[in-house]
């Protein structure tokens, strides 16, 4: 299916080259916006929407520690729930969820049929480590994404 709009990630070499991989399969029909920090995301209401950030290296195990994204106002739950039905779409080993907003993102993953042995949910980034120790090895890439509230850095 053709996405209406492929979000991406702004400024960095793997969200261009995901978008172009989207430009190359649906070319100029398909609306891209790079996502930036502390830029507003664009309106998606009733449009289908490819989130590109991840990278598909098939040389590496994937693994996504996302924590909730506190800017996002009344309509967090719709946002984190849509980025988990996108996370579910890719094959991702693991995905560890962080903080009380961000739970709809498991429900969202959920739904899309993610094996729920994959996900994992915790109230707050001092409970990221135990759940993360086992990728911390060659060959695992892993992704850390949410709002600087959260903080993921530790």
């Amino acid at each position: 299916m053709t996405p209406d709009l492929c979000i991406y990630h702004g400024g960095c070499d793997d969200g261009f080259g995901a978008a172009f991989a989207v430009w190359k399969r649906d070319g100029d029909c398909v609306t891209y916006h790079p996502g930036v920090y502390g830029v507003d995301p664009p309106d998606v209401t009733g449009l289908d929407v490819a989130a590109k950030y991840i990278s598909s290296d098939e040389r590496y195990r994937h693994v996504v520690v996302v924590g909730s994204m506190l800017e996002l106002g009344i309509e967090s739950h719709k946002y984190h729930f849509q980025l988990g039905t996108e996370l579910a779409r890719f094959p991702l080993e693991k995905i560890i969820v962080v903080g009380e907003e961000a739970k709809s993102i498991s429900e969202g993953a959920v739904a899309m049929i993610a094996p729920v042995n994959k996900l994992v949910w915790v109230p707050t980034s001092d409970e990221v480590r135990p759940h993360l120790k086992p990728y911390l090895i060659d060959g695992v890439a892993i992704l850390f994404k949410g709002s600087r509230g959260v903080q993921l850095e530790k």
